[in-house]
């Protein structure tokens, strides 16, 4: 029985040596890989918890995305009398200087408009409202900063943020298990 199993596994005169020399560290010892198992299934629980929590963030931001989608549709549809909606235009090196304002990033040092913010929504980016806040802010600090005050696009952004506040701003969903599931 054990101690016929226990002899072969020590080898000849019980030397603790198998067949061929001494044991290499960590194979063969005494915990006879119990703890090598141990380690792979923390690392399998690790990497699954991982999952799980990728998993849950994904359903999150879709969630989210949902929760958004009406709000950037309403700012999107909003329009200034002399300049439509300027926010749903992208602004970048190559369209400033044809747009009249060539100079733009030179102020502005990192551009925010509906467009990215509309696509970040469709892409489900956004991980919570505060981060689509953030980018609604950036957008009309942008604009202000670039257009003085009394300029039709500095009093617009104003209005669109306003609006936002007052009218279109939502609550970060408080998501149970069950619904994130």
């Amino acid at each position: 029985g054990n101690t016929r199993m226990a002899s072969i596994m020590r080898g000849p005169g019980g030397s603790g040596e198998a067949r061929g020399g001494p044991r290499s560290p960590g194979v063969g010892g005494d915990d006879d890989g119990v703890g090598e198992k141990r380690r792979r299934k923390r690392s399998l629980k690790d990497r699954e918890n991982k999952r799980f929590e990728h998993i849950l963030l994904k359903r999150k931001a879709k969630a989210i995305s949902e929760l958004l989608t009406p709000v950037v549709t309403k700012l999107w549809e909003m329009n200034d009398t002399q300049y439509g909606n300027p926010f749903r235009m992208v602004v970048d090196r190559n369209n400033a200087p044809t747009l009249g304002i060539p100079d733009y990033f030179d102020i502005v040092s990192k551009p925010m408009n509906l467009t990215w913010m509309r696509e970040k929504v469709k892409k489900h980016e956004y991980q919570n409202v505060a981060a689509f806040e953030e980018d609604l802010k950036l957008m009309v600090d942008n604009a202000q900063k670039y257009n003085p005050v009394g300029h039709g696009v500095h009093t617009f952004a104003q209005t669109v943020l306003d609006k936002y506040e007052n009218d279109f701003r939502v609550a970060e969903p408080l998501l149970s298990e069950d619904e994130v599931l």
